[in-house]
């Protein structure tokens, strides 16, 4: 049978093996988190979702005319 002999065991791999175990369950409950969000994130409720899209037209205009109605500045290079 194989037996450890913890007196040779160097002090490196003991705070690496910890280091490695702190990281490893870092990772999988940042994965989880980021999964469980992005499953979240993506769930519609039908109930919330209305058929019907209402338009402000006034606001559409108004927003048309400043875009398309703005007076431009010419450039003057000297």
């Amino acid at each position: 049978m194989i037996s450890v002999n913890w007196d040779k065991v160097d002090k490196f791999y003991i705070v690496l093996m910890v280091t490695l175990t702190l990281l490893s369950v870092m990772v999988i409950l940042t994965f989880r988190g980021l999964f469980s969000a992005y499953i979240t994130a993506y769930e519609i409720d039908q109930r919330e979702i209305s058929g019907d899209v209402r338009i402000d037209k006034e606001k559409l205009e108004e927003a048309y005319s400043w875009v398309f109605t703005k007076e431009t500045l010419p450039l003057e290079i000297k």
